[in-house]
């Protein structure tokens, strides 16, 4: 990002990095060369891309309609992520869960359908299908490469457990999801992460023999998933009893997905533990949320014994002391 201050006749851009100035330059109005940098540098503003001010084109509000418009990439089936991009198109009225920091993942959840709003469709939340989750996670330059990817995860799961009528709606299943792109015209389509948003900063901001770098950023992308049912948070319950069948469910889940799968999940909480309930209210369902810090216990590249995962809370000890005792799912089963 950048400003402009004026200082007497001259006029001082500034371009700043996450925390600090990275460089500054001074344009004095009263020579031909200052005017004609400063006409240039608000030419080349004027014609700066939507996305690059900080608008989302693929997330955009429907006056007319008071609704969002979201676009959700299709689920690749190519390994290596080289499929032709496409998306689906999901309709919601207002943002039901953000985390809105300065940095960070910026998490956005919404209750969406597929239709748009209509006299029949209102998109009041017990209209509403689909979950959308929309955050900037941590990941790798290469998808391929992203083993700890939710949307993967949830495929993998699903995959797994189909047909397993003992942990059936215990879990998400995801419908749409992705990297999130933009079309550029004729410059092709590109991927929406922290490196293309900064270009030729990220690489003074994250190269460590720079001196510009005195913190050095992770690379994130913008991830948009959809899944399926709509669940509802623990605090809603009705009772003690009610609140023992839900944990009991999401436990059992916990259990048989790590059985199938060899996923452990790193951050029960509970804001991970949600659950659904049948139309005429005679009964209801655990269903464990949330596998952005899951990964697959045997690939020791993964496993980071003092990487500290998790919501505070709810952290086993060895999370909390960051020792170097292994996790295991015993320290899902005490979180």
């Amino acid at each position: 990002m950048w400003g402009a201050t004026l200082c007497g006749n001259t006029v001082r851009v500034i371009f700043f990095g996450p925390d600090y100035a990275l460089s500054s330059a001074g344009m004095d109005l009263l020579s031909a060369s200052g005017r004609r940098g400063f006409v240039e540098y608000l030419v080349n503003w004027s014609f700066c891309e939507r996305r690059c001010l900080g608008y989302d084109p693929t997330f955009e509000w429907m006056a007319e309609q008071k609704c969002w418009k979201i676009s959700v990439p299709e689920l690749s089936t190519n390994k290596r992520g080289k499929s032709a991009y496409s998306t689906q198109t999901y309709y919601a009225r207002k943002v039901a869960l953000s985390a809105e920091h300065m940095f960070g993942r910026l998490t956005r959840c919404l209750l969406a359908r597929k239709d748009p709003p209509s006299n029949d469709n209102d998109l009041r939340s017990e209209n509403c299908e689909f979950f959308i989750k929309d955050a900037w996670v941590e990941s790798t330059v290469d998808a391929a490469d992203d083993t700890r990817d939710e949307i993967t995860h949830l495929q993998t799961i699903s995959r797994a457990l189909e047909g397993d009528s003992r942990v059936g709606g215990m879990y998400p299943n995801i419908v749409a999801g992705g990297r999130v792109q933009f079309s550029r015209g004729r410059f092709g389509v590109e991927e929406d992460t922290t490196a293309s948003v900064l270009r030729s900063m990220y690489s003074a901001l994250t190269d460590k023999d720079k001196p510009i770098a005195k913190h050095r950023i992770p690379f994130r992308a913008h991830k948009r998933i959809v899944t399926e049912p709509v669940a509802m948070p623990l605090r809603t319950l009705t009772s003690g009893h009610e609140v023992i069948i839900v944990i009991a469910d999401a436990m059992r889940c916990h259990g048989a997905i790590y059985d199938a799968t060899k996923i452990l999940h790193r951050d029960m909480s509970m804001g991970n533990i949600m659950y659904t309930r049948n139309r005429d209210g005679t009964g209801l369902k655990g269903i464990l949320i949330d596998f952005d810090h899951a990964i697959i216990v045997g690939n020791d590249s993964e496993i980071g014994h003092k990487e500290r995962t998790g919501t505070g809370p709810f952290m086993s000890v060895n999370n909390l002391e960051k020792n170097d005792n292994p996790r295991t799912r015993l320290d899902d089963c005490e979180s």
